[in-house]
């Protein structure tokens, strides 16, 4: 089984192409859930999960040793994979929501939480933990993020998922550049490519190595559980 977890951004110029279409053309735009969902496989309509854990209950969802790989498409900043956040309308700057957020110390902490009263709640890392069992045993996590691979200087938040969950985990370095072709009262999302961080997308879209979907870029940082 196959599951694709999709972030939720939503689109600032949703029905509003051409507002759209200019903020693109000057490079003050970024994909949005739109974007996202229109990458995945046809056929395909991914799960959306605005935090942590309601991506753990997609997981806690499916059968034992059913999952052979999870696809997660979202936003990330720095030792931060997000689940939610606002793309800004005027300059397309992207906000990332920071609680619910997958960091080191979300995915690590496996004591229970205090609520008080010597009332405890189970951490999400200790969920984490539990949910091995819904992995194949050669079961991958992609993490389709800019720089996914890239934190931490060796990739230790990727690790530290690989451990958790004891799958490999998978991400990028560089930077996932997202496309659109746009024609006449339409346009085409779920265009990607890698490329710097700090070159604008404009300067690769339209590029060869520019195609629909994720499966074609292949990830430079891989993580084997310990």
């Amino acid at each position: 089984m196959i599951i694709d977890i999709i972030g939720s951004f939503p689109n600032p110029w949703k029905g509003r192409l051409t507002l759209e279409k200019s903020k693109y053309l000057a490079n003050k735009w970024n994909p949005s859930i739109d974007d996202f969902l229109a990458a995945l496989d046809k056929g395909r309509t991914g799960i959306v999960a605005s935090n942590f854990s309601q991506f753990l209950g997609s997981i806690q969802k499916q059968k034992e040793n059913s999952i052979e790989r999870i696809n997660f498409i979202s936003h990330a900043g720095e030792g931060l994979f997000a689940f939610t956040g606002i793309i800004s309308g005027t300059d397309g700057r992207v906000s990332l929501t920071q609680k619910g957020a997958l960091d080191q110390k979300t995915i690590t902490d496996t004591e229970p939480i205090s609520l008080g009263g010597g009332v405890y709640q189970e951490s999400l890392g200790a969920i984490a933990v539990k949910l091995r069992n819904r992995f194949t045993k050669e079961a991958k996590i992609f993490f389709y993020l800019c720089q996914s691979g890239a934190f931490n200087e060796s990739g230790l938040l990727l690790q530290d998922i690989a451990n958790a969950f004891q799958v490999k985990t998978c991400g990028f370095t560089s930077k996932i550049i997202w496309c659109a072709n746009w024609k006449q009262n339409a346009v085409e999302r779920g265009l990607t490519g890698l490329g710097p961080y700090d070159v604008s997308p404009s300067t690769i879209c339209g590029g060869g190595s520019i195609k629909r979907g994720l499966a074609h870029l292949v990830p430079n940082r891989v993580k084997n559980p310990k």
